[in-house]
């Protein structure tokens, strides 16, 4: 059977837009890696591409290229994979909901998705709605609340804070302002981010996450990585994410904490991740990513084994019967 790869940068989604080179080549490295490492397996894959991109790597047979030009072949092809496939492998950004939108009109078409359920996504992508949840489980995560509701806080002390948008990926528009930057940055900020910002107090500590499969039985951990994050202009940026770097965290710590969360959100399925801070005392609960991660495009994540290992093995009990 065939799986259909949709990532939704390179998809052709954003056809009549000027696209972000970066973004555009965060999503291509994804979309590459999990192709090659599924063919290697022995599946045959549809993808959509934008036709604007470079698509040599996709000229095999293994394949098949729905080539987009504009936003109405976008929709009409689209339309037609909800209609010819039943499994569906997605990549997109939480930002404006794309990720919980598309992965809801799966579940509406009763599709079979390879990938956390919506409400899972909608919790996850909602980080002030993920920062009530996970303490209402008593799991270590940073204060959270929105920007507006920053400066009226008295019992707030900290010296720095990290501000980003509530539904934001990775670390788009995410900034570390001192106390006295915060409030004279405070009315741009809301007035320029109609999806609303959210302030949390700057951790110093190693920036890590997990690379996690998880599955209706187990949770595996493909990789600890290390983030290295830049903050340039007050601006926190991604350089690179170094995976297989177990001696930052125990591997039985790092499980349980998966297991932790997971308790708490029995909807996560599928290749997710987590990033953290490690502190000496604690390790902090940054973000949870119900999707795939750019960490699974570093090569380094193959030096032991194909990462999509665990998708091959869990595809027939993910299957409804009549598919097996």
């Amino acid at each position: 059977m065939t799986l259909f790869i949709y990532e939704h940068l390179t998809s052709g989604a954003l056809s009549d837009k000027p696209y972000s080179p970066d973004l555009m080549h965060e999503g291509n490295a994804m979309l590459q890696a999990i192709c090659t490492d599924l063919v290697a397996l022995g599946h045959r894959l549809t993808v959509m591409r934008d036709a604007r991109l470079n698509n040599d790597f996709y000229i095999q047979a293994q394949i098949e290229l729905l080539e987009i030009c504009d936003v109405g072949q976008y929709q009409a092809a689209w339309q037609q994979a909800l209609s010819h496939y039943q499994l569906f492998f997605i990549i997109a950004p939480e930002t404006n909901g794309v990720l919980a939108q598309r992965t809801q009109e799966l579940e509406r078409y009763n599709k079979t998705i390879l990938g956390c359920n919506s409400t899972s996504i909608q919790l996850c992508s909602d980080k002030l709605a993920c920062f009530k949840h996970l303490q209402q489980y008593a799991l270590p995560t940073p204060y959270t609340q929105l920007a507006e509701d920053w400066r009226n806080d008295s019992k707030q002390t900290n010296s720095h804070w990290v501000v980003k948008p509530r539904d934001g990926a990775g670390c788009e528009d995410t900034y570390r302002f001192n106390s006295a930057e915060l409030e004279a940055n405070l009315p741009d900020l809301i007035k320029n981010h109609p999806r609303q910002c959210i302030v949390q107090p700057y951790i110093e500590g190693q920036n890590l996450s997990l690379s996690l499969f998880i599955s209706d039985r187990s949770i595996e951990l493909v990789s600890i990585n290390v983030q290295h994050i830049d903050i340039m202009d007050q601006k926190l940026n991604l350089l690179n994410c170094k995976p297989h770097q177990a001696g930052f965290l125990d591997e039985t710590r790092a499980l349980a904490l998966a297991k932790s969360i997971h308790a708490t959100m029995p909807g996560l399925w599928g290749f997710v991740g987590i990033d953290l801070i490690q502190t000496q005392d604690r390790l902090w609960i940054i973000d949870i990513n119900p999707r795939l991660t750019s960490s699974y495009a570093e090569s380094a994540m193959r030096e032991h084994m194909n990462p999509a290992i665990p998708l091959h093995q869990n595809l027939t009990h993910r299957l409804p019967a009549h598919y097996e």
